[in-house]
């Protein structure tokens, strides 16, 4: 206790929840995702599966948010760059399509896109356009990248005047057309202080979800984070709090993970 008290008062990176329950207060952590530190090699042969879980518990806490409002609209943000959100968007893009969701990923950090390059896409065509002209809606579409999920890449402009046209009014009258053809729209935003574009995205969705890393994020920026999407009229939905290493519970479990069960004699 002396030791995470010290930890608290000198350094103001956030290690573990309870160093920024203050910041977060009544809001849900969704659940925590295992992230590589690309310094490290020695990966163990199982990371891959601990991730997928790990974002298929996050998808169960999101399901009944789901089933309320049947079109679901969310930003992924962070409070600072390099937290890992568009690899978490990108894992639950795939996780809702492989429950059988119709989803559409959408790559709105028009500063620093990344999206299309993971997915080796073209991007070309992309939501920056179609934000300047409405007639590009199928050919910015980059159809079933793998069952079930359609990605608009950010585009071919990407750059501080692109980012002012999601201001323009053309991204909400995008949103509800999506709605219609989509389960889950979800929106891989700037981190939420680092420009504007996160503030005027938490506007127009349904919900934020906020990322935190590990020995990255500074508790007091976390705050600031979520107290700018309440400002703007946003909602934040929970944390998902991204770590280097998976907590302890989830070994618990993990000869279960690619279990099959063995049919019962007799």
């Amino acid at each position: 206790m002396a030791t995470a008290l010290f930890r608290y008062m000198m350094s103001p990176k956030v290690y573990e929840l309870k160093d920024v329950a203050a910041q977060i207060g009544a809001l849900p952590v969704l659940g925590y995702l295992p992230l590589l530190d690309q310094a490290d090699k020695s990966t163990p042969a199982d990371w891959p599966v601990l991730q997928e879980e790990a974002v298929r518990e996050i998808r169960t806490a999101l399901m009944p948010k789901l089933l309320s409002s049947k079109n679901l609209v969310l930003q992924i943000t962070s409070s600072s760059a390099e937290a890992g959100k568009t690899f978490f968007s990108l894992m639950l893009a795939r996780s809702f399509a492989a429950s059988g969701k119709r989803v559409l990923l959408v790559d709105a950090d028009l500063r620093r896109s990344s999206l299309s390059q993971r997915l080796a896409c073209d991007d070309s065509v992309g939501l920056s356009d179609l934000l300047g002209n409405s007639e590009l809606q199928h050919s910015a579409v980059r159809r079933a990248l793998s069952p079930g999920l359609d990605l608009i890449p950010a585009g071919a402009v990407r750059n501080r005047m692109a980012s002012e046209l999601l201001a323009n009014g053309m991204l909400s009258s995008r949103i509800t057309n999506w709605r219609q053809a989509y389960d889950v729209i979800l929106i891989d935003s700037s981190p939420i202080l680092a420009t504007a574009d996160g503030s005027m995205l938490a506007q127009q969705v349904d919900s934020s979800i906020v990322l935190i890393r590990e020995g990255h994020c500074n508790r007091n920026i976390v705050g600031e984070a979520l107290t700018q999407i309440e400002v703007v009229g946003g909602q934040s939905l929970g944390i998902v709090l991204v770590g280097p290493r998976p907590p302890r519970t989830y070994y618990y479990g993990r000869d279960y993970i690619d279990a099959v069960a063995e049919p019962i004699a007799g």
